[in-house]
């Protein structure tokens, strides 16, 4: 599975992790790399977690455009840089026990 992962670079900062498909997920890394890898294992936790539970898990189509409204990306409050805006995709695997309950 391949999500599009959305890095907000923070004033203070590092990276805000961020997952519109799959949108409880937010994470944080303190350079991209870190961000990156947090992405992975916040996703894989999520997906775990829904399986556990008989949830559907999400599946982003990449064929469809992704939509991302101001308010997800930039709280208010805040002031931000969206030059720091960072667009990346993370494939992770699913075990085969838990792809099979999905």
């Amino acid at each position: 599975m391949t999500y599009t992962v959305v890095l907000r670079g923070e004033p203070e900062g590092g990276y805000t992790v961020l997952v519109p498909t799959l949108r409880p997920v937010v994470s944080y890394g303190r350079d991209v790399g870190e961000a990156q890898r947090c992405a992975e294992e916040a996703i894989l936790a999520l997906i775990e977690s829904r399986v556990q539970r008989g949830d559907p898990v999400p599946e982003e189509d990449p064929a469809t455009p992704l939509v991302l409204e101001p308010h997800y990306l930039f709280p208010p409050g805040v002031e931000y840089d969206t030059a720091e805006i960072v667009l990346t995709r993370v494939s992770v695997s699913v075990p085969a026990e838990e792809a099979a309950v999905a």
